[in-house]
Protein backbone atom coordinates (compact mmCIF):
# COMPACT_ATOMS: atom_id res chain seq x y z
CA UNK A 1 0.00 0.00 0.00
CA UNK A 2 1.20 3.47 -0.96
CA UNK A 3 1.60 6.32 1.53
CA UNK A 4 1.41 9.78 0.20
CA UNK A 5 2.28 11.39 2.71
CA UNK A 6 4.85 10.75 5.97
CA UNK A 7 5.68 12.48 8.83
CA UNK A 8 8.64 12.26 11.18
CA UNK A 9 8.28 10.57 14.53
CA UNK A 10 11.79 11.51 15.95
CA UNK A 11 15.67 12.70 14.96
CA UNK A 12 18.64 10.63 15.53
CA UNK A 13 22.10 11.56 16.46
CA UNK A 14 23.11 8.94 13.17
CA UNK A 15 21.79 6.42 11.02
CA UNK A 16 23.16 3.52 13.35
CA UNK A 17 20.52 4.55 15.68
CA UNK A 18 17.90 5.66 13.69
CA UNK A 19 17.80 2.21 11.57
CA UNK A 20 17.17 0.43 15.48
CA UNK A 21 14.20 3.08 15.68
CA UNK A 22 13.25 1.95 12.07
CA UNK A 23 13.55 -1.65 13.36
CA UNK A 24 11.56 -1.61 16.32
CA UNK A 25 8.75 -0.21 14.32
CA UNK A 26 8.74 -2.64 11.63
CA UNK A 27 8.62 -5.27 14.03
CA UNK A 28 5.48 -3.62 15.61
CA UNK A 29 4.07 -3.30 11.95
CA UNK A 30 4.74 0.14 11.42
CA UNK A 31 6.58 1.08 8.10
CA UNK A 32 8.95 3.89 7.74
CA UNK A 33 12.25 5.20 6.08
CA UNK A 34 15.55 7.15 7.05
CA UNK A 35 15.16 10.60 5.44
CA UNK A 36 18.54 12.77 6.17
CA UNK A 37 20.43 15.93 4.91
CA UNK A 38 23.60 13.60 4.11
CA UNK A 39 24.54 15.19 0.64
CA UNK A 40 28.37 13.97 1.13
CA UNK A 41 28.54 10.47 2.49
CA UNK A 42 29.84 10.76 6.16
CA UNK A 43 28.38 14.10 6.04
CA UNK A 44 24.74 14.83 7.63
CA UNK A 45 23.44 17.09 10.05
CA UNK A 46 20.08 15.62 10.72
CA UNK A 47 18.55 12.18 10.30
CA UNK A 48 15.05 11.27 11.49
CA UNK A 49 12.88 8.23 10.83
CA UNK A 50 9.69 9.19 9.40
CA UNK A 51 6.23 6.84 9.58
CA UNK A 52 2.89 7.23 6.99
CA UNK A 53 1.11 10.25 8.71
CA UNK A 54 -1.74 8.02 9.36
CA UNK A 55 0.04 5.64 11.61
CA UNK A 56 2.25 8.50 13.19
CA UNK A 57 -0.29 8.18 16.63
CA UNK A 58 0.72 4.67 16.63
CA UNK A 59 4.25 4.90 15.95
CA UNK A 60 4.44 7.93 18.77
CA UNK A 61 2.86 5.60 20.90
CA UNK A 62 5.52 2.50 20.18
CA UNK A 63 8.07 5.12 20.98
CA UNK A 64 6.69 6.29 24.36
CA UNK A 65 6.54 2.68 25.12
CA UNK A 66 10.11 1.75 24.35
CA UNK A 67 11.89 5.00 26.01
CA UNK A 68 15.07 4.24 24.58
CA UNK A 69 17.87 6.47 25.43
CA UNK A 70 20.48 7.15 22.16
CA UNK A 71 23.24 5.44 23.68
CA UNK A 72 21.65 2.39 24.23
CA UNK A 73 20.31 2.34 20.37
CA UNK A 74 23.43 3.02 19.43
CA UNK A 75 24.85 -0.12 21.62
CA UNK A 76 22.14 -2.36 20.52
CA UNK A 77 23.23 -1.60 16.85
CA UNK A 78 26.59 -1.44 16.98
CA UNK A 79 27.53 -3.40 20.28
CA UNK A 80 29.79 -0.84 21.40
CA UNK A 81 29.74 -0.01 24.90
CA UNK A 82 29.35 3.54 25.56
CA UNK A 83 32.64 5.54 26.91
CA UNK A 84 32.11 6.68 30.71
CA UNK A 85 34.33 7.18 33.38
CA UNK A 86 36.45 4.76 34.59
CA UNK A 87 36.71 3.40 38.33
CA UNK A 88 40.44 3.22 39.11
Amino acid sequence: MPHSEWSSVGSYPDRVAAAVVLGLLAANDVPGRISSDETIPGLTTFVSVDVPTELLPRARSIMQSARVPDNELTYLATHELPQGPTED
